[in-house]
């Protein structure tokens, strides 16, 4: 199930239950490296990253490659991070919705054909493309992944905005992403220290506290 959804978050309408080996093992470590990455454990998701990567390299497959490391960047786009591995991307084997997608991560809003982007995306881009209220899209995206990277990609454009950033921290702090979480509180708190909510800003202060007391 974890597979196919991963598969659904990105580039494809389906997948198959009977995978063969190395793409079953890169889906797992894919996975793998989206709980470490969200959660903050580093060094066990450069491990898993590459034992991605190695079980891709071992079809000699590029496209699939390329989908890895896409997927690696969404993933760091939704934590908030930068991903240097998008400069590996071979862009002349990219398929189309591999370079719509990548489009999309960019936060483009010109050019992208939204109907080579995966479904829930594509009201939300829509929105983002027309310059329109991007809230009820936002809400509208079920899958918590899929939510937060859209978010990400819309305070790229909008980085103060107080409803966005609000659905973000309920998908962050919902699912207990507290890589994310940190910068959204971070942003949170400029917002209401400009706004002079000092009980606001109190608050955001202890739950950065709480993220800490994690570590």
């Amino acid at each position: 199930m974890k597979r196919c959804l991963l598969w659904l978050l990105m580039l494809t309408a389906g997948c198959a239950s009977d995978l063969p080996r190395w793409q079953s093992d890169a889906f797992d470590y894919l996975y793998f490296y989206q709980t470490n990455t969200l959660t903050g454990d580093k060094n066990t998701a450069a491990m898993n990253f590459r034992k991605a990567l190695n079980s891709v390299n071992s079809s000699g497959k590029i496209e699939a490659l390329n989908h890895v490391i896409l997927y690696k960047c969404a993933i760091d786009q939704a934590a908030f991070l930068a991903c240097p591995e998008i400069g590996a991307l071979h862009h002349e084997y990219l398929t189309e919705p591999q370079y719509h997608y990548k489009q999309f991560l960019d936060a483009r809003t010109e050019g992208i054909n939204i109907g080579l982007l995966p479904e829930h995306y594509r009201d939300f881009y829509r929105a983002l493309h027309e310059g329109e209220d991007l809230t009820p899209s936002l809400q509208d995206i079920e899958p918590p992944l899929a939510r937060l990277i859209a978010a990400s990609i819309a305070l790229k454009h909008y980085p103060n905005d107080f409803e966005i950033l609000s659905i973000a921290d309920r998908t962050a702090s919902g699912q207990g992403w507290r890589v994310p979480l940190r910068y959204i509180l971070g942003q949170l708190k400029k917002y209401y220290r400009q706004s002079g909510d000092t009980q606001a800003v109190k608050k955001m202060d202890m739950r950065l506290d709480m993220l800490d007391a994690q570590r």
